[in-house]
């Protein structure tokens, strides 16, 4: 009994692992896209707009291939711009993820007052 249960475990184990490799080989990368990838980013924004919402206040978007793998995007409030990142091997749901966190907090920070509260937090604030 125990080593058909140590072979049916095993057998489970590589079943699982086929699953994972077969899963891993479809990952569409940034790499695949048939556009340049400013400009698919460009439809992911205008998506954006369409679907979530749009904000009176304009915004730039800038494009940048990088090598660190740590850094997506950030918004910029000053500038009211959006700095996308990416590299190649990045699989392209994890691109599209970053416009659309980025893009959010641009809606949320289209207003001055939402802009300006916020950067009392970020500062810091003393009680009393």
């Amino acid at each position: 009994m125990d080593s058909a249960l140590f072979i049916g475990s095993i057998g489970l184990i590589v079943i699982g692992l086929i699953l994972y490799i077969i899963e891993s080989a479809n990952v569409i990368k940034v790499s695949d896209l048939q556009i340049p990838t400013d400009r698919f980013v460009s439809l992911v924004f205008k998506w954006c707009e369409a679907n979530i919402g749009n904000s009176p206040k304009h915004y730039k978007i800038k494009v940048f291939q990088s090598v660190d793998k740590k850094m997506a995007g950030q918004y910029i409030c000053e500038r009211n711009q959006i700095d996308i990142y990416f590299f190649e091997e990045l699989p392209l749901i994890e691109l599209v993820d970053s416009c659309i966190h980025e893009y959010t907090h641009h809606l949320q920070f289209s207003d001055t007052d939402t802009e300006s509260e916020y950067y009392k937090w970020d500062k810091g604030f003393v009680i009393g």
